[in-house]
């Protein structure tokens, strides 16, 4: 074997070793955005950290639910994102919770009375720096290697926090979640919010789990206590449509969010009443 194989394959091996261990980190704290924060126990995923509470009786008992759109923190405004970059983020988080709870209740429009009312915020947003991101995609691509970890530089993070009161406003759940980049599981992308918009959807997944299963959401699921329903919920379309096959195949590739996804639904115009000819 030569010098030149022998040196190429240890740097590739040492590369191999610092993804494995390699990934960003976000801050797990109280933002303020919560009505309490009583009560939350620590819990954590393979690469998630997070402090929940759920009341199981509360939740249990309801059968609607509406989601408020979520919103960002002052520090996250604070970070420098275009309002197409914060509308892409947030939307991935509202249709990737919306579609959770709508699982097991009925979401009604946000002017509507609900036994249950969720809302989220943004509190921490760490930019990919898309150029890195850019190259870990190609050399991933060009590598002999299946599944080559992107490079464990410039990834980015997100942090959040989110809440459900009852029809009284009592808070009958909260979660408070952080993660960050990793070299295996989240894809590189080649722009600065590849990261946020996947660990977005995350977020809303995992705050969605534990107020569907009423459970620890980075668990075992427990037996499932209510008919799962089947479909999408027409509410949930308002925070825009899913990206399907085509959203995948631009993750696999590395494409900006924006390929694929035109965030938020845009309101509807209303129709103009057609003018009587004797007036």
């Amino acid at each position: 074997m030569s010098a030149s194989l022998k040196t190429a394959r240890l740097a590739l091996g040492t590369a191999l070793l610092m993804s494995v261990a390699a990934c960003a980190t976000a801050p797990l704290k109280p933002g303020g955005n919560l009505a309490s924060y009583d009560g939350m126990a620590e819990a954590e995923g393979p690469r998630t950290k997070a402090r929940i509470r759920y009341d199981r009786e509360a939740l249990g008992r309801a059968s609607t639910a509406k989601i408020i759109p979520a919103r960002l923190s002052a520090e996250v405004e604070a970070v420098g994102l275009t309002p197409e970059q914060k509308d892409l983020v947030v939307s991935a988080l509202n249709r990737s919770l919306c579609d959770r709870i709508a699982e097991r209740y009925d979401i009604v429009p946000e002017t509507s009375p609900a036994d249950l009312t969720v809302s989220s915020t943004i509190t921490h947003v760490e930019k990919t720096e898309g150029g890195v991101a850019g190259v870990s995609r190609v050399a991933s691509a060009l590598s002999p290697i299946p599944f080559t970890p992107r490079l464990p530089i410039g990834m980015g993070s997100l942090a959040g926090e989110a809440e459900v009161k009852d029809a009284s406003g009592r808070q009958v759940a909260s979660m408070i979640w952080a993660r960050g980049a990793d070299a295996f599981t989240t894809n590189a992308r080649f722009s600065e919010i590849g990261d946020a918009y996947e660990l977005s959807e995350a977020f809303g997944r995992d705050m969605g789990r534990m107020v569907t299963r009423r459970a620890d959401p980075f668990e075992s699921a427990p037996k499932r206590d209510y008919d799962k329903r089947d479909g999408d919920d027409p509410q949930c379309a308002v925070f825009g449509k899913k990206t399907g096959v085509a959203g995948f195949i631009g993750e696999r590739l590395g494409a900006p969010p924006s390929w694929t996804d035109k965030g938020a639904a845009e309101p509807e115009t209303p129709k103009a009443t057609p003018r009587n000819e004797g007036s």
